[in-house]
């Protein structure tokens, strides 16, 4: 059982710093896409630049969703609000 667990932290652990480098990679790549136009293959795979846009909101639409999100918790608190589901999920804290 120990095993297991110590495999599960050294993943989490690979993952967290392959993440790290591809983040570091991520805006060169982006830019050499953008220059030499989408999509780019090479024989491992496919890059190509999604857009996420992202809004900053007036200040009524912020009152808004901060009223909704307060309607939403009275409805949890008082069990109108039905639940659709419990996800497990696991967290690991490395050292």
């Amino acid at each position: 059982m120990e095993d297991m667990y110590r495999r599960y932290a050294n993943l989490a652990i690979t993952i967290r710093e392959a993440s790290a480098a591809q983040k570091e990679l991520q805006p060169r790549i982006v830019s050499y896409v953008k220059r030499h136009g989408e999509p780019v293959r090479k024989d491992f795979g496919t890059f190509t630049v999604v857009e996420y846009p992202q809004y900053d909101y007036s200040a009524q639409v912020k009152q808004l969703e901060a009223k909704l999100n307060e309607v939403k918790k009275l409805e949890r608190e008082a069990g109108v609000a039905e639940l659709k589901s419990i996800t497990n999920s696991l967290r690991f804290i490395s050292k």
